[in-house]
């Protein structure tokens, strides 16, 4: 077996671009990996494609620790840092063929599963249709998001085990609790609050973040956790 292309993917997600590496063998199978070319790893495509160049083309993709020694062999003058994220995402489309190869899931690769069901969330749950209210339909084909009520009718239509929506100061009532779950509560759907990122700039203070906890443990019937994140934690 003998990789023979390597190609990289991208998505569109309106806010970000999701990227995916797509590793083709002689035989016909695909290794699959995604990475993240935002948030400071800019220009990660073109650092996996030139590794992928020296190393990957021609070579068996089956002895995975063998070529990723090679890979931070060759990247030691430059450890960390992009060329890490490089290698991890290389280093996850070879086993990703291994196991295909083999037969087998992934999993079995790295020791078996440590479980056999995941909850799902729908991060940034109505951000983007609240966000692009305007567009949306036309993009995806998704009703917008321009009131408590087109987030109720939202929240019946997940019907997950879990909907995430961002927690945005401007939404947090005297009373502590959001808008979004007052009004919008439906009884199959956990809700997962998340104080991160784009609040970071906001709620700097952990006495805040633990404010706003205390207001929110009253929920602890429908909430399965909060995440909240810092700068400087």
């Amino acid at each position: 077996m003998k990789i023979v292309k390597v190609e990289d993917v991208h998505c569109d997600a309106g806010w970000r671009v999701n990227s995916f590496l797509k590793v083709t063998t002689d035989e016909g199978i695909v290794g699959w990996a995604e990475y993240m070319e935002g948030y400071g790893a800019q220009g990660l495509t073109s650092v996996i494609h030139k590794l992928a160049d020296r190393v990957l083309i021609g070579r068996d993709p089956r002895p995975v620790e063998s070529i990723t020694a090679f890979l931070y062999a060759a990247t030691r003058q430059a450890p960390g840092g992009i060329n890490q994220q490089a290698i991890g995402a290389i280093e996850n489309a070879l086993v990703d063929i291994k196991a295909k190869a083999l037969g087998v899931p992934v999993c079995e690769m790295l020791g078996g599963p440590v479980r056999d069901r995941l909850h799902l969330y729908w991060s940034h749950c109505g951000t983007y249709r609240a966000r692009h209210a305007e567009r949306i339909k036309e993009w995806t084909g998704a009703d917008p998001v321009r009131s408590l009520d087109d987030l109720v009718r939202l929240g019946v239509e997940v019907r997950t085990s879990c909907a995430v929506t961002r927690i945005w100061p401007q939404h947090v009532e005297a009373d502590g609790t959001t808008i979004e779950i007052r009004q919008a509560r439906v009884s199959d759907i956990d809700a997962v609050r998340d104080m991160h990122a784009a609040t970071q700039h906001l709620l700097v203070s952990p006495v805040v973040f633990r404010a706003i906890g205390k207001e929110l443990a009253g929920l602890a019937t429908t909430q399965r956790w909060v995440l909240a994140g810092l700068v400087d934690a």
